[in-house]
Protein backbone atom coordinates (compact mmCIF):
# COMPACT_ATOMS: atom_id res chain seq x y z
CA UNK A 1 0.00 0.00 0.00
CA UNK A 2 2.47 2.54 0.72
CA UNK A 3 3.06 2.87 -3.24
CA UNK A 4 -0.56 4.51 -3.40
CA UNK A 5 -0.83 8.28 -2.51
CA UNK A 6 -3.51 9.33 0.03
CA UNK A 7 -5.24 12.34 1.12
CA UNK A 8 -7.84 12.64 3.90
CA UNK A 9 -10.21 16.09 3.38
CA UNK A 10 -12.13 16.56 6.21
CA UNK A 11 -12.99 19.90 8.28
CA UNK A 12 -9.30 20.70 8.95
CA UNK A 13 -9.63 21.05 5.31
CA UNK A 14 -12.19 22.75 4.36
CA UNK A 15 -14.75 20.42 4.73
CA UNK A 16 -18.30 21.52 6.32
CA UNK A 17 -18.79 18.24 7.82
CA UNK A 18 -21.89 16.21 8.46
CA UNK A 19 -23.18 13.40 6.40
CA UNK A 20 -22.20 12.51 2.70
CA UNK A 21 -25.23 11.15 0.61
CA UNK A 22 -23.80 12.15 -2.64
CA UNK A 23 -20.94 12.69 -5.16
CA UNK A 24 -20.76 13.35 -8.48
CA UNK A 25 -18.08 15.06 -11.08
CA UNK A 26 -19.33 17.44 -13.45
CA UNK A 27 -17.55 17.90 -17.30
CA UNK A 28 -15.77 21.05 -16.27
CA UNK A 29 -14.21 18.90 -13.62
CA UNK A 30 -15.50 19.72 -9.88
CA UNK A 31 -16.87 17.48 -7.75
CA UNK A 32 -20.00 17.71 -6.19
CA UNK A 33 -21.01 16.49 -2.80
CA UNK A 34 -24.38 16.36 -1.41
CA UNK A 35 -24.94 16.70 2.18
CA UNK A 36 -26.62 17.12 5.11
CA UNK A 37 -25.76 20.98 5.36
CA UNK A 38 -26.24 21.17 1.39
CA UNK A 39 -24.46 21.35 -1.63
CA UNK A 40 -20.59 21.84 -1.61
CA UNK A 41 -18.17 21.80 -4.62
CA UNK A 42 -14.66 21.11 -4.44
CA UNK A 43 -11.91 22.19 -6.57
CA UNK A 44 -9.17 19.89 -6.18
CA UNK A 45 -7.90 22.54 -3.32
CA UNK A 46 -10.61 24.14 -1.90
CA UNK A 47 -14.53 23.16 -0.63
CA UNK A 48 -17.34 25.86 -1.12
CA UNK A 49 -20.71 25.19 0.65
CA UNK A 50 -23.54 26.48 -1.99
CA UNK A 51 -26.08 28.27 0.23
CA UNK A 52 -29.52 29.48 0.15
CA UNK A 53 -28.56 32.93 1.31
CA UNK A 54 -26.36 33.77 -1.64
CA UNK A 55 -28.31 31.45 -4.17
CA UNK A 56 -32.23 32.05 -3.45
CA UNK A 57 -33.02 29.40 -6.15
CA UNK A 58 -31.55 26.60 -4.25
CA UNK A 59 -33.56 26.22 -1.41
CA UNK A 60 -32.36 25.13 1.86
CA UNK A 61 -31.71 21.76 3.06
CA UNK A 62 -29.93 18.52 2.40
CA UNK A 63 -28.73 17.46 -0.69
CA UNK A 64 -29.94 13.29 -1.14
CA UNK A 65 -29.26 13.07 -4.84
CA UNK A 66 -27.06 14.03 -7.39
CA UNK A 67 -26.15 13.10 -11.26
CA UNK A 68 -24.07 14.91 -14.14
CA UNK A 69 -24.84 14.26 -17.64
CA UNK A 70 -23.06 14.79 -20.66
CA UNK A 71 -24.11 18.34 -21.06
CA UNK A 72 -22.12 19.98 -17.99
CA UNK A 73 -25.65 20.56 -15.96
CA UNK A 74 -25.51 18.70 -12.25
CA UNK A 75 -28.76 17.78 -11.75
CA UNK A 76 -29.61 18.19 -8.18
CA UNK A 77 -32.88 15.93 -5.73
CA UNK A 78 -33.25 16.83 -2.03
CA UNK A 79 -35.85 15.83 0.28
CA UNK A 80 -39.04 18.00 -1.08
CA UNK A 81 -40.70 16.83 -4.40
CA UNK A 82 -38.40 18.92 -6.68
CA UNK A 83 -35.54 18.26 -9.10
CA UNK A 84 -32.96 21.44 -9.73
CA UNK A 85 -30.49 21.41 -12.53
CA UNK A 86 -27.06 23.36 -12.38
CA UNK A 87 -26.35 25.09 -15.72
CA UNK A 88 -24.49 27.60 -16.60
CA UNK A 89 -24.04 29.61 -13.63
CA UNK A 90 -27.78 29.30 -12.45
CA UNK A 91 -30.02 26.98 -10.20
CA UNK A 92 -33.32 26.46 -11.66
CA UNK A 93 -36.21 24.05 -11.17
CA UNK A 94 -35.79 21.05 -13.71
CA UNK A 95 -39.97 19.66 -13.44
CA UNK A 96 -41.57 22.05 -14.99
CA UNK A 97 -39.74 21.46 -18.61
CA UNK A 98 -39.71 17.46 -18.03
CA UNK A 99 -43.77 17.14 -17.03
CA UNK A 100 -45.59 15.72 -20.00
CA UNK A 101 -48.57 17.17 -21.73
CA UNK A 102 -51.67 14.88 -21.78
CA UNK A 103 -51.64 12.77 -24.77
CA UNK A 104 -54.31 11.25 -26.41
CA UNK A 105 -54.44 7.42 -27.28
CA UNK A 106 -56.77 6.17 -30.28
CA UNK A 107 -57.47 2.64 -31.21
CA UNK A 108 -56.94 2.18 -34.77
CA UNK A 109 -58.98 -1.52 -35.23
CA UNK A 110 -60.39 -1.87 -38.85
CA UNK A 111 -63.92 -2.88 -39.58
CA UNK A 112 -64.12 -5.59 -41.88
Amino acid sequence: MSQYLRDRWGTDRGFPGGPVYAITQTTDGYLWIGTEKGLVRFDGLNFLLIQHANNPSLPAGPILGLAADADGNLWIRQRNPSLLRYRNGKFEDALPELERKEVGITDRKSVV
